[in-house]
């Protein structure tokens, strides 16, 4: 960002992001579905709402509306702290012992 690199990072991570988030969802949902995770519904709501919000950001730089890099890195933040390390950790305790490793 203080390079005045901080557009271009961030359309670079949002185009990497938007190609995760459907393999990743995709597999997650997929090895939920596998082993009848009785949280799926509100798991794969919350992942539409991630994957949603890419797309809002993308939406935004394909019409030339500037898209912050705060703003990337706080979603980001989010997802790190509120989905992955809350959300999947609990739901990991279910897949493991349903032999997913």
């Amino acid at each position: 960002m203080r390079q005045g690199k901080g557009q271009t990072i961030v359309e670079d991570t949002l185009r990497r992001l938007a190609l995760y988030t459907v393999t990743h969802f995709r597999a997650e949902e997929g090895l939920m579905r596998k082993t009848n995770f009785p949280g799926l519904a509100e798991h794969h709501a919350e992942h539409q709402k991630y994957v949603a919000r890419v797309n809002q950001f993308e939406e935004d730089l394909k019409a030339g509306r500037s898209t912050s890099s705060v703003a990337v890195l706080l979603f980001l933040k989010d997802w790190l702290a509120e989905h992955i390390l809350r959300t999947d950790r609990s739901s990991s305790a279910y897949l493991n012992a349903q032999g997913v490793q």
